[in-house]
């Protein structure tokens, strides 16, 4: 039972022994590191690359939704200027048939005047005082 306390022992001087001089577990001693900084280099750049064509797709999108909203929105101020000139149209006519009707309206209250008052007969000729009824 000793001796296999004393080969526990020597072991355990061994092992700490491998520990001091960097021997690690059965791989042995760590190497040179530039492979793994190159290979971490290279994930790195791949995975720029894929968020970069990630970004590059959604820019795209982005730009043709915004020319197609630019495009409706310019047919939609077309469609505006139109309908803004049609209404101008309209406002122009109805004011020009309203001024028509007021002179005609004017015009034949005026008459109706004349007419009662004697100084036109029925066919708007001018009466003269001869013609004209004695009150």
């Amino acid at each position: 039972m000793a001796q296999d306390i004393q080969q526990q022992i020597d072991q355990l001087h061994t092992l700490v022994e491998e520990l001091q001089r960097g021997k690690v577990g059965p791989r042995g001693p760590a190497g040179d590191i530039s492979s793994a900084t190159h290979n971490a280099a290279e994930a790195t750049r791949k995975e720029l690359a894929d968020a970069l064509a990630k970004i590059d797709v959604v820019a795209s999108d982005l730009r043709k939704l915004v020319a197609d909203a630019s495009a409706e929105f310019r047919g939609v101020m077309a469609e505006a200027r139109t309908a803004k000139s049609e209404i101008q149209e309209r406002i122009k006519s109805s004011e020009q048939r309203f001024r028509t009707f007021i002179q005609d309206e004017v015009g034949a209250v005026v008459l109706n005047v004349l007419k009662e008052y004697y100084v036109l007969d029925e066919e708007c000729r001018v009466l003269d005082s001869q013609q004209r009824p004695r009150s």
